[in-house]
């Protein structure tokens, strides 16, 4: 995200912090509605620094969330709504990238310190005290990366999962999560991990080599688009 939504965003959980319990269920509910729509990560968050100025104010007097906001939060955020400029198609397909790239960047590092080792497996059964450099380069080439067809299913799965936990962070952002959430987030990654090398064990047909230096400049390109589009989105 971009310095001003990541800023913004920081001033508003601190603000929130000194919100009764009351309040603060009131600004997740409000949050959670603003999320499921179609706009801008930093249009959300002016939102809701309006609100939680809205309930600090109300707090101050006396008057409960519904004094200000009224009974009907989704009334309440189809107003906010619709005094907000829509995003542009141009916006949501860069944003969806943006997401896309951050995701495989990730799960592309993931995959490949994996299953490196079994890149490596050459290079282990034929040491040496004398010819390790030369059994090096005729056996086990470190420089290629063999691709397996479970690397390539491994890259997927983890791909799609990444993407879920990248779109459940995003939707819970702003707020603080509960201990339950915080393992059962752990305990899925832990899962998709197992998976990963459970298919990559399964799978081990080789499909293509590739040479590191080009993996190395494929990820360094996604990951520069990626921050290059964090930086300026939002």
């Amino acid at each position: 995200m971009s310095s001003r939504t990541r800023q913004l965003r920081e001033e508003n959980r601190e603000a929130a912090r000194f919100l009764s319990q009351t309040s603060n269920a009131a600004l997740d509910d409000i949050t959670d509605r603003l999320r499921a729509v179609s706009i801008n990560a930093y249009q959300i968050e002016t939102v809701r620094q309006d609100v939680i100025r809205m309930l600090t104010d109300a707090e101050a007097r006396g008057d409960t969330p519904e004094d200000v906001l009224g009974d009907d939060y989704d009334a309440f955020c189809s107003n906010v709504l619709a005094a907000l400029p829509q995003p542009p198609l141009s916006y949501q397909f860069l944003n969806t990238l943006r997401t896309m790239l951050r995701v495989a960047v990730r799960c592309s590092v993931v995959s490949l310190l994996l299953h490196m080792p079994e890149n490596m497996a050459g290079v282990r059964q034929n040491w040496g005290p004398f010819d390790l450099p030369e059994s090096v380069r005729r056996v086990s080439e470190p420089e290629y990366f063999t691709i397996t067809l479970g690397f390539l299913l491994g890259w997927l799965l983890l791909l799609a999962a990444f993407f879920i936990i990248d779109l459940w962070r995003t939707r819970t952002a702003g707020r603080k999560r509960t201990g339950s959430e915080s393992m059962l987030s752990a305990l899925l990654y832990a899962l998709v991990l197992a998976l990963l090398i459970a298919v990559g064990l399964l799978f081990p047909q080789k499909l293509f080599r590739m040479h590191i230096s080009a993996i190395l400049v494929l990820l360094a390109a996604m990951y520069g688009l990626w921050k290059l589009l964090d930086a300026k989105l939002d």
